[in-house]
């Protein structure tokens, strides 16, 4: 597959890319459950819970830019949990109506939402180092290794392989419509054929898949 642009893998020459990846996998499902675990407000634990993934992803020669960008994944589980800062509590921030709906912000919900925030933030930089660390298929061995079922890796391999065809495939049929529209790609270029024309095209194409 020359699709590389999907695989999250970085080879670089650290000690972190020469760990055993089962060592990985487990420290990084270690580090993740602590994560979760840990009480809301424990300012100190998630400050040793950064400290800790910044000094990794420094070892990682990944680099902490590079991570932290992939880590704007965690931005939607953050806005998913910010509904909590208008729960219960017993210090109010703010109180404002909307239209028939009056909201009231309480000091302990925003609490609770920077905590959910830091989790999800400090979880996703650490899959992103395992990643970013391990090729896959290491991480499939490493998976059998600690005993997770055979099944459920199975299906992680087969999601894998298939998500490169499927890529490819789109790829391909991009190429071959704009073949057919005379498109060039370049600025400036002539768009060939109409909505219907084109609707056609893609249509024919996509029967042949």
């Amino acid at each position: 597959m020359h699709i590389h642009f999907l695989d999250p893998y970085k080879p670089r020459t650290s000690p972190i890319h020469a760990l055993d990846p089962r060592v990985k996998l487990v420290l990084v499902l270690a580090y993740i459950l602590t994560c979760a675990l840990t009480p809301i407000g424990a300012w100190p634990v998630y400050i040793l819970l950064l400290a800790l993934i910044f000094s990794v992803e420094l070892l990682s020669s990944l680099g902490i830019k590079f991570v932290h960008r992939r880590a704007l994944l965690a931005i939607p589980f953050m806005l998913a949990a910010f509904p909590v800062i208008f729960t219960n509590g017993q210090t109010i921030l703010f109180s404002t109506h909307i239209g028939s709906w009056q909201l009231t912000a309480y000091l302990e919900g925003l609490e609770r939402f920077i905590s959910v925030a830091l989790k999800s933030w400090l979880s996703v930089q650490a899959a992103i180092v395992l990643a970013s660390s391990t090729p896959f298929p290491e991480l499939l061995q490493a998976m059998r290794a600690i005993r997770i079922p055979r099944l459920l890796v199975s299906l992680f391999g087969l999601m894998w392989r298939y998500l490169f065809v499927l890529v490819d495939e789109a790829l391909r049929l991009i190429r071959a419509r704009q073949a057919r529209s005379g498109e060039s790609g370049q600025p400036g270029s002539r768009k060939g054929g109409s909505v219907a024309w084109r609707a056609r095209i893609a249509g024919g194409m996509a029967g042949n898949l």
